[in-house]
């Protein structure tokens, strides 16, 4: 029996089983294809690694803005 996979990035047929990407919506991806999607994929989670360190910076911020006086901050340790 034989099978073919559909590139979800350029829809080419394939007869070999394709590379799947994603968490909630997964992918598969040739090899063409992987190379754009991998990079997609590394970019967002440096975006997603900026994003959390400046939440870091101003949360700390916050932090320090409203806690005085021994004031307990609801969801602070």
């Amino acid at each position: 029996m034989s099978r073919v996979f559909i590139c979800d990035g350029c829809g080419k047929p394939s007869d070999r089983e394709l590379t799947c990407l994603g968490h909630v919506v997964k992918r598969d991806y040739c090899a063409d294809c992987l190379l754009r999607a991998e990079e997609f994929r590394l970019e967002l989670e440096a975006s997603r690694k900026r994003l959390v360190e400046a939440f870091k910076i101003e949360r700390e911020s916050l932090i320090e803005r409203f806690q005085s006086d021994n004031f307990k901050l609801p969801d602070v340790a």
